[in-house]
């Protein structure tokens, strides 16, 4: 399994604080099993997206 650790991993967090919580639950959830699919880049993007 692959991790989001570092910098870009906490701003991706920080900027989910203005969304709902099942939006938020949903993304994280999401980029759970794109780690474990070995997709990295992709998760970061899912947390990282500033769409509502």
């Amino acid at each position: 399994m692959c991790e989001i650790a570092g910098v870009p991993g906490r701003l991706a967090i920080w900027s989910l604080r203005n969304l709902s919580e099942e939006t938020v639950r949903f993304r994280f959830n999401m980029a759970r099993i794109l780690m474990e699919k070995h997709r990295c880049a992709e998760a970061l993007a899912v947390l990282q997206d500033k769409r509502p």
